[in-house]
């Protein structure tokens, strides 16, 4: 893995950062598929160290534009992050 993505980790959108982690950070294609026919378009998924604040969904900030976390996937060593790049402007 190449750490070489900045990430900011955010509860909210608009709230301060948490804390500042590096990550490999890849293009990625796949969809989720809510009730109501809500259906979301993951962009980009993350591999980074494991890191307890990931585990709570937060939103991710990467060269200012914003990704809900929808799914993690945890290992003993390393985090698989899949993220929804958010449609609205924030501030």
């Amino acid at each position: 893995m190449f750490h070489d993505t900045t990430i900011e980790i955010l509860q909210s959108p608009d709230a301060a950062p948490i804390k500042t982690i590096y990550a490999d950070v890849q293009p990625y294609s796949a969809k989720v598929t809510f009730d109501y026919g809500i259906t979301l378009e993951i962009s980009k998924r993350a591999f980074c160290d494991v890191d307890e604040e990931i585990s709570n969904k937060p939103y991710f900030r990467i060269d200012n534009v914003y990704y809900k976390v929808l799914n993690v996937n945890g290992w003993s060593d390393h985090m698989e992050v899949l993220l929804y790049q958010c449609k609205r402007t924030v501030g």
